[in-house]
């Protein structure tokens, strides 16, 4: 892993704090800026215990742990810091705090030495930590902690600053050194060093409703007055308002109904206004109700809540016995038989079926078209300042549904560009070359997207992608997701299918974006599944030998695999891999392949196009089946590429349908059922043998 340099933790603190020398300076209340202003006096020592402490997991914790090479004399730099109050007693953090961060037996101590309980040893730290909460009050009468704990006094000054430059409340300072390390992907220089709110009551405001909202364990049980709850401004800050004056409602209807439909009344969430006619219907205000729904059939704030207000309006005011839901469901649905092994994955049986028939299946869900729309849109989203920091994964204005407001130009530029282009494959293929790889909150970069992208291009009617592209540029929060689980060309035409197991309900977004692909001139089918043994799929039993157990460290060595269909081999695969590194002695004895024998032998990076095509739209199937999966799966990670099958074990089936042996390996199975097993631990011999297992079963 890559290393940083001794000072990382400071540099990046600096790097936070400069963010509030911008625009953001105005959001910081006088205490909040005094507390920037007295840490940059302070001397490099000092400064590294703060950014040191700053950068831990939990506030309160032992002094004794806060000693680094780099930092001289820390005790002592830390001792100043506690008279000047930056730390304090450990009992003056906030109890779920304090509780959160103490270890079992430091509970236990603080137990044994304030109180009077009994059993603390043989309770889990759940019960202790209840306890210690039952007891704080005698708990903070005693010593307990004083002197080997701290509790980091500026903790309130910079959750503050961490919600300002994050845009959460659960944020940390460790991102800095994540990025630094490269784990986490930020953009550089295309962010704006904006302000996320209007000004310093919006920004108080704002982070005041994302506190309750995480600490809704607690907030959702007290009876605010609402109107002493803060005012907000922006759009920013009202997401946290709205979404907790939802909450609020909702947690409060069965308790004081009146309290929480002025709760549900307040928030301008969605979500907030179909409770509150829900619960006024329920209550027998159905005049009111139906005034309403049809204020909101006539202007809706959005098509989530047009779409509840014509379905509640259709069914409680005009005699409509049934939902949109069902409706859609029965004009749409068709039965698929599907293989029940594929019960844990049945968008792969369902894609596996269609192959089978000569369909083109790819698996879209919502990548494809939230894909198009970053490729689309990448200069307005990700490039012309709309980013507060580098951190951000999208700018807030998708978040909030201003994107379309804020660059109307740009976006129907884009949109007419795209519908009149004669090759709307390059100019999708022209934005991958010149983004391909950046960070972006919308979709993951995959080898293949180009592919997927010109199999869709090519069947899709261009008006109707820009119809599409549109709507998620207006209301990005209603269409970001819900949509089809495949795409399918079926004799020419595309399809998009959202797939439906046995006891799968369509969802409202689901709904809602089915219905508009549907307007927007796409075929879209609700496929739902039935389970069945269907003698026509294929099995793919496979073997590896390798040079040890674990797969996260050890490799393949050999590979064998048979295709079984109908209870019968119909193709086999083998091949001996060069692992690349040395073969234990011990290993060659068990399975006789030596290190000369994969000199020259392929890498599995060699055979890992084979391997996947022979095994795709199979169900994999191996003696204690996990071992190869995982070294399937580690071998194909290696290679950055994914391998997903859906599994089955011969030793559990073996198991289940022959009951009552004395043992159920491999070795055992075969002399019991005489199935010819000559080169034990040689991969091609073991899946022919486990072949066997599998047939009889079945039979």
């Amino acid at each position: 892993m890559k290393q940083l340099p001794p000072y990382y933790y400071l540099s990046n603190f600096h790097e936070f704090l400069s963010f509030f020398e911008g625009k953001s300076y105005d959001l910081l209340p006088i205490k909040t800026r005094q507390f920037i202003d007295d840490f940059k006096q302070l001397t490099q020592p000092m400064q590294c215990v703060i950014a040191r402490a700053a950068n831990r997991k939990h506030t309160v914790f032992s002094r004794n742990t806060l000693s680094y090479d780099e930092i001289e004399n820390p005790q002592q730099q830390l001792q100043w810091l506690i008279d000047k109050y930056w730390f304090s007693a450990p009992l003056q953090a906030p109890l779920t705090e304090l509780s959160s961060a103490l270890t079992k037996a430091e509970l236990m101590q603080c137990l044994q030495e304030s109180t009077n309980e009994r059993g603390l040893a043989s309770a889990n730290k759940a019960s202790l930590q209840a306890l210690f909460a039952q007891h704080i009050t005698a708990i903070k009468q005693g010593q307990c902690l004083q002197d080997s704990h701290i509790y980091c006094a500026f903790t309130p000054h910079l959750r503050y600053l961490l919600f300002l430059y994050f845009g959460r409340i659960d944020a940390r300072l460790n991102q800095f050194s994540m990025r630094d390390l490269g784990v986490t992907r930020t953009h550089k220089n295309t962010y704006a060093q904006g302000q996320r709110f209007e000004d310093l009551q919006d920004a108080q405001g704002a982070y005041c409703y994302a506190t309750l909202l995480h600490d809704a364990d607690t907030s959702l049980t007290k009876h605010y007055n609402l109107d002493e709850l803060p005012k907000v401004t922006s759009h920013n800050a009202s997401v946290f308002k709205d979404t907790f004056y939802y909450k609020l409602g909702k947690a409060w209807l069965t308790r004081d109904g009146d309290y929480a439909l002025a709760c549900l009344q307040s928030s301008n969430n969605s979500a907030a206004q179909e409770a509150w006619l829900r619960a006024q219907y329920k209550r027998g205000n159905k005049q009111q109700v139906e005034q309403h729904l049809q204020q909101l059939l006539q202007d809706p704030p959005s098509d989530k809540l047009a779409l509840f207000a014509e379905d509640f309006y259709a069914r409680k005011f005009a005699g409509k016995r049934t939902s949109v839901t069902t409706d859609m469901l029965r004009a749409s649905s068709q039965t698929l038989a599907i293989d029940i092994n594929y019960k844990q994955s049945v968008e792969r049986g369902v894609a596996a079926k269609y192959r089978s028939q000569g369909d083109t299946v790819i698996r879209t869900e919502n990548r494809l078209w939230r894909a198009l729309f970053g490729l689309t849109f990448w200069p307005a989203l990700f490039e012309q300042n709309a980013l507060i920091t580098a951190f951000d994964r999208q700018p807030a204005m998708l978040r909030n549904n201003q994107f379309y407001s804020k660059c109307h130009g740009a976006i129907e530029q884009q949109l007419q560009h795209l519908l009149a282009t004669p090759n709307a494959l390059m100019f999708f293929t022209q934005q991958c070359g010149r983004y391909y790889g950046k960070p972006n909150g919308l979709f993951k970069w995959h080898p293949k997207l180009l592919d997927y992208i010109n199999v869709f291009i090519e069947y899709a009617p261009r008006n109707a992608i820009v119809t599409i592209l549109r709507l998620m540029a207006k209301d990005f929060r209603t269409y970001c997701d819900g949509f089809p689980d495949i795409m399918r060309i079926h004799q020419g035409q595309l399809i998009f299918e959202e797939i439906k197991a046995p006891g799968d309900s369509l969802r409202r977004n689901q709904l809602l974006t089915i219905r508009q692909l549907q307007q927007a001139g796409f075929a879209v089918a609700i496929t739902q599944v039935e389970w069945c043994h269907d003698p026509q799929q294929s099995y793919v039993v496979v073997d590896v030998e390798t040079t040890g157990g674990k797969h996260e460290q050890h490799r393949v060595t050999e590979v064998g695999m048979v295709k079984v269909v109908n209870g019968q081999v119909v193709e086999r695969w083998q091949s001996l891999i060069d692992p690349q590194r040395h073969i234990p002695s011990a290993i060659t004895r068990l399975t006789g392949i030596s290190n000369s024998m994969v000199v020259g032998q392929p890498r599995f990076a060699d055979v890992i196009d084979k391997i996947d095509e022979f095994s795709q739209d199979s169900i994999f199937v191996a003696h204690n089946v996990n071992f190869d999966y995982h070294f399937f799966r580690s071998e194909f990670a290696r290679c950055g590429r994914d391998f997903k099958r859906p599994k089955l074990c011969t030793v559990q089936l073996s198991r289940q349908t022959f009951k009552g042996l004395s043992s159920y390996s491999l070795g055992a199975l075969s002399k019991h059922f005489n199935i010819s097993l000559e080169n034990h631990h040689r991969a091609l011999d073991d899946a022919e043998a486990a072949a066997q297992l599998l047939i009889m079963s079945q039979n």
